[in-house]
């Protein structure tokens, strides 16, 4: 029998067999935050050795390759499946472990959507990729159907809410490598573009934040205190009281002893540091106490 998953995004989705409905309702075995999607949009129809998608009547119809289907059609290895302003991409996996294939993707840094490796520019929004010759690659685009009207497209905080949502309910069966397995990719990518541009809505940045000490309290994984410190140096942003405190008492759980991090991060506030007032002071105060307890 073979295995199939279901890309979103940043997201490997296994395909069970029989039916996977995807829409906007809550109800959907995946549900997605588009209000170009129906609450019932379109049905996978997952057996031993194929998958067919169709249209379970949307207002915008389900594309497959770009091409808008008019009935159950069979899905081939990296075929892209268009539901609303979402891309998804049919992964085949060999049953044989040592003969699985593994779909070569690069994310998009701006909105997360896979695109095949050695392509320029992003599919969806025109963004070009990481390592990238930044010249325009041939691509091809959803047709919108005649007389739509333009919506917003989804953005990186879309984007991260999903996978997020889907990490919450592995750290809730205790899959906790689960969840990094899911967050990994968009919090790379987020550091990338915070890095890259300095810019990212307060909202994002925060629960982004928020998920990296998750991991950290989840397991030993120092690599997160890494991430939080590069991440706020490269917005140049002040640390909240929530996740200052929670990293010093997780970098003490975890055995996480080096500084430099920690002390980079404390330099790059110093221009800033000048205007500060009070609270924003008191901060900087418990984030150099925090430097102190890494190095002692």
């Amino acid at each position: 029998m073979r295995r199939f998953r279901l890309r979103y995004r940043s997201t490997d989705l296994e395909l069970p067999l029989g039916e996977f409905i995807v829409g906007r309702s809550s109800e959907c075995h995946l549900a997605l935050d588009d209000a170009r999607v129906s609450r019932r949009h379109a049905r996978f129809h997952v057996e031993p050795a194929s998958v067919h998608v169709d249209d379970l009547g949307s207002r915008n119809g389900v594309h497959v390759n770009g091409h808008r289907i008019q009935e159950p059609t069979r899905l081939d290895h990296l075929a892209r499946v268009g539901i609303g302003d979402q891309l998804l991409t049919l992964v085949v996996l060999d049953e044989d472990p040592h003969r699985t294939l593994e779909l070569a993707v690069v994310h998009c840094v701006r909105c997360g959507a896979p695109n095949a490796r050695g392509a320029e520019r992003c599919e969806r929004c025109r963004e070009p990729l990481p390592g990238s010759r930044r010249h325009l690659a041939q691509t091809v685009e959803l047709p919108r159907p005649v007389g739509e009207t333009e919506t917003p497209r989804s953005t990186p905080q879309s984007s991260f809410d999903v996978v997020r949502g889907l990490a919450e309910k592995a750290f809730a069966l205790g899959k906790r490598d689960d969840a990094e397995r899911l967050l990994r990719p968009q919090l790379e990518s987020l550091l990338a573009l915070a890095q890259s541009k300095g810019e990212l809505d307060d909202a994002l940045f925060s629960a982004a934040a928020q998920a990296a000490l998750r991991l950290v309290d989840q397991g030993p994984a120092t690599r997160w205190i890494d991430w939080l410190f590069a991440f706020h140096e490269s917005a140049s942003r002040l640390m909240s009281l929530e996740i200052i405190d929670g990293l010093y008492e997780k970098a003490r759980k975890v055995g996480y002893a080096d500084p430099r991090p920690a002390h980079a991060y404390v330099a790059s506030l110093a221009a800033a540091a000048r205007d500060y007032g009070p609270a924003e002071r008191f901060r900087l105060k418990r984030i150099e106490g925090l430097v102190r307890v890494l190095r002692g």
